[in-house]
């Protein structure tokens, strides 16, 4: 029988009362230092090992903090050419200089020294984690001293600890030292020194209890801390070169390894500082731990049996994950003379204040979690809620239930979880949310991204500005919602996974609700693409800003694509068809993202059809590349809202798919569109696909389908009648596959498809179909009645475009069209290329350039959506225009 059990009563306390349990795990160094005497004077150990080892983290870190980012500024000018190695060089000097003056200064001597006292109080601590007597009237009475004699530098005091992987990621605790420290003093020389070195972050909690351990076994030892990738400082250096030149060993200290980068670069800097490979000794703990269920868990009489549930969650094979250990117990429980069955889901949470915040989360959204049952020696114990009906797959009225309910999930946690300041602002360089989405906004830059990185962080802070910072989820998948079962039936919605990505080692600090608005937006889409765009609309509706809403999902976008990418790199070939299909949704999701936000900011709006027609190709005339992407610009929505506003009715004239220009209509206010070169039509207003293509031609079709797929190539699931096939390259990119191989499945079939060669495919296209044909009969259906439609304008920049070009009046083709429509008759080349191309074709008919008249001018009222709208038409200018107009944006982001 399942039986949900109720949470344990609230005098039962698992912990002392008192203990920190804070829902904010980013605590500033002003914090740190009130938590740190806070947990001394209740002399809580673990607490008070755990906040002095953050509080010598951020002291480190900022006694070894770059100048004004220099070292990322010459990383990135190195990539420019010879002049930007030359840059980079001088760059590199200015830096070493600066280093140079910083340390002279005062304030500077007095961190270095309270950082000598901090370390001392640390490795008493740790003594007292290994079972020595910590002697708390010493410990306050130097935490005492310590505090008097800290610096009051501003930076430092509002620097935010770093979270270390190994006690609140993985299943870490410091017995797993002691024993590793007992395997390290087996295997080294007993009258050697051990020069214990951990690498940061998790090296600084690490280190200190390693060093313990070797000392409570008669070594003597040194500690220290190190960053890899950055400077050691002078006395560092010294330090650590003599050990070596006296023969010490040093023991090299980490967290597990994920790729074991990190644990490289330490080993190339001990090498460098001369310790050889027999006096380098790297000290990993693995992760081994058993997880069991104890019997104070529930205020139950006995817990009869315990068993092993066959739900429990496997562990991948190949290597183990860096992720908490978990398991689902099947547990027979005795509360008087009644014996109920429960499952309940035990997994690793972190250690101390680091775990608590599971609980202190839980308690903050009662309503909306599993019961949370308490933590036992770092295992989190709750119902298991996955076991129940979860909501996929989705249609549209589960779509519309879960828009609902997470938008009254993320509404009650920015509620329950607020917090005072986004600390997220503070992380620049460890990138946070609106760091990354930033980096998003550079991608529109190309090769000027590393000249353009202030400039688009001042921009992402400005406008990822949160008014009312609160603790977000992290974790928005459709997969961890599940229906609560009550009496048997499904009574509501519950959120599983609410506390373990915000504070992870998958860095998302953010504490906008609508961050975790726009990520499950993103999540639901790819998973269910049909009820995905109807949640997004939901969820859309409930965010700040159009602007915030369209970075939030780009990042998310851009971070999904890179994990594709990986895993399918990571993956056999026979895996790769599933992977390359998400790929597809992500970019298709990222065009129209992109093309969405400038259609609403710029407020366009669907017009009555006139009988007077602008036929516009989609791909290098209103859209071009976007950074592996294909995307449009402001200036070429624009010239769409020209033509519009000045009584013409634009059209689609395209080679892509009905469901490619369908969403592209309703973003733009397009009464309709040809798609597959004339194939098929899309009526945006009756919402209909029209076929002009022979049914007879449905054999052959498919016949050509089944010879590419079993040639090896991929191909678009959204094409009816024409076929576009495409192979995949190792950066996740698409592109144009092999010719011979399209040669040798078209065998046969010569007569009935042509080619049409694309920059990232290649389309097969029924011989009878073109654009032409398709345009004429577009136009007599969406030409109001008793009206003779004309072609005004096409725009086009291909040969398969030449039939709608001499079907117009007046024919354009933008600069870096094909060579060949270049020079055929009536065709117009424009001066500029891409969308400032299709703008100076709209001016042929509308005799003004896109808001060159009061009617069909655009100028967003909100600053923010202006800023973006300015970011997005970055390819739009010239280079040295571009970098220009990035700084501008930085000073008018500033007022």
């Amino acid at each position: 029988m399942a039986l949900a059990l109720r949470p344990l009563a609230a005098d039962y306390q698992q912990e002392p009362a008192g203990e920190l349990a804070t829902p904010d795990l980013l605590l500033d160094f002003g914090e740190l230092c009130a938590e740190l005497g806070t947990a001394l004077d209740r002399e809580d150990l673990v607490d008070g090992y755990l906040l002095a080892s953050a509080l010598n983290q951020v002291l480190e870190d900022h006694l070894h903090r770059d100048v004004f980012a220099l070292r990322d500024v010459a990383a990135r000018l190195s990539d420019l050419g010879t002049p930007g190695r030359a840059g980079a060089a001088a760059v590199r000097a200015a830096r070493r200089t600066c280093l140079r003056l910083r340390r002279l200064r005062p304030g500077w001597r007095r961190m270095v020294a309270a950082q000598s006292v901090l370390a001392g109080l640390l490795n008493r601590l740790a003594d007292g984690m290994m079972g020595a007597h910590p002697g708390w009237p010493e410990l306050r009475a130097g935490w005492l001293a310590w505090t008097l004699r800290s610096t009051a530098d501003r930076g430092l005091r509002e620097a935010v600890m770093r979270l270390p992987s190994c006690f609140r990621d993985l299943d870490q605790r410091p017995v797993d030292l002691d024993r590793l420290a007992a395997e390290v003093a087996a295997c080294t020389p007993a009258g050697r020194v051990l020069a214990v070195v951990g690498l940061r972050t998790s090296g600084s909690y690490l280190a200190p209890l390693l060093a313990a351990g070797l000392r409570r076994r008669g070594r003597a030892v040194l500690v220290c801390t190190v960053r890899p990738g950055a400077d050691l400082l002078p006395a560092e250096a010294r330090y650590l070169t003599a050990a070596a030149s006296e023969g010490a060993v040093a023991v090299l200290v980490d967290d597990p390894p994920d790729s074991g980068r990190a644990l490289a670069k330490g080993a190339a800097l001990l090498a460098r500082l001369g310790f050889d490979g027999e006096h380098r000794v790297v000290a990993i703990a693995l992760l081994d731990r058993e997880i069991a269920v104890r019997g104070t868990l529930f205020r139950v009489d006995a817990v009869r049996e315990v068993r092993r549930s066959p739900a429990s969650p496997a562990v991948p094979a190949g290597r183990r994950p860096r992720r908490h250990h978990e398991a689902i117990f099947e547990v027979s429980l005795v509360s008087g003379a009644r014996v109920v069955e429960a499952c309940v889901h035990a997994r690793g949470c972190g250690l101390g204040f680091l775990g608590r915040h599971a609980l202190a989360v839980a308690e903050r959204l009662a309503d909306w979690v599993p019961p949370h049952y308490g933590i036992d020696d770092g295992i989190l114990y709750r119902e298991w809620a996955e076991g129940g009906p979860g909501i996929l797959p989705l249609d549209q009225r589960s779509g519309r239930v879960l828009g609902e309910a997470i938008t009254a999930y993320v509404g009650a946690r920015s509620l329950s979880l607020a917090v005072p300041a986004d600390k997220s602002l503070r992380l620049s360089g460890r990138n946070p949310v609106w760091q990354r989405a930033a980096d998003v906004m550079s991608g529109r830059y190309h090769r000027l991204r590393p000249l353009v990185r202030t400039p688009m962080h001042t921009l992402a802070r400005r406008i990822l500005d949160v008014p009312r910072p609160s603790i977000t989820d992290g974790d928005m998948v459709a997969g961890n919602w599940r229906w609560a079962v009550r009496e048997g039936a499904p009574d509501r919605l519950v959120k599983v996974r609410a506390d373990e990505v915000a504070f992870s080692n998958e860095d998302l600090a953010c504490y906008d609700a609508d961050f975790d608005l726009a990520a499950a937006a993103v999540s639901i889409e790819l998973e269910s693409p049909g009820a995905g765009r109807l949640v997004g609309s939901q969820l859309s509706n409930s965010a700040a800003s159009a602007a915030r809403w369209t970075l939030y999902k780009l990042e998310r976008l851009q971070t999904e694509w890179r994990d594709t990418v990986i895993a399918r790199a990571q993956r056999p070939a026979s895996d790769h068809e599933p992977l390359e299909s998400r790929l597809l949704c992500i970019d298709e999701a990222r065009e129209r993202t992109v093309g969405e936000f400038i259609g609403r900011a710029l407020a366009l709006r669907a017009e009555p059809p006139q009988d007077r027609f602008c036929a516009i190709d989609v791909d290098g005339v209103l859209e071009s590349d976007g950074g592996g992407y294909s995307c449009t610009t402001p200036a070429g929505v624009e010239a769409l809202r020209s033509l519009t506003r000045d009584g013409f009715t634009p059209i689609f004239a395209s080679g892509r798919s009905v469901a490619d220009l369908e969403w592209r209509c309703d973003a733009f206010g397009l009464a309709g569109a040809v798609a597959e070169y004339g194939c098929r039509l899309w009526l945006a207003r009756d919402g209909r696909a029209v076929d002009l293509v022979d049914p007879a031609l449905g054999p052959a079709v498919t016949e050509l389908k089944t010879r590419l797929r079993a040639a090896g190539l991929r191909l678009d699931p959204a094409y009816r009648w024409a076929v576009r096939a495409f192979a995949w390259g190792p950066d996740g990119v698409r592109r144009a596959p092999d010719a011979e191989l399209v040669r040798n499945a078209l065998a046969g079939l010569e007569d009935t498809f042509r080619v049409v060669a694309g920059w990232s495919q290649i389309d097969l296209v029924p011989g009878g179909a073109d654009k032409d044909a398709g345009l004429r009969a577009l136009m007599s259906l969406l030409a109001p009645a008793g009206s003779q439609p004309r072609l005004e304008l096409a725009v086009g920049d291909s040969l398969s475009d030449l039939p709608m070009l001499r079907l117009a009046a007046k024919a354009a083709v933008p600069a870096g069209a094909r060579a060949e429509l270049r020079g055929a008759p009536g065709v117009r080349l424009m001066r500029h290329a891409g969308q400032r191309g299709l703008a100076e074709a709209a001016a042929l008919v509308t005799g003004h350039r896109p808001r060159g008249c009061e009617l069909c001018s655009a100028r967003p009222p909100d600053r923010d959506n202006r800023l973006l709208l300015e970011v997005l038409g970055a390819r739009e200018v010239a280079p040295g225009l571009r970098l220009m107009r990035a700084w501008s944006l930085m000073w008018e982001a500033l007022r």
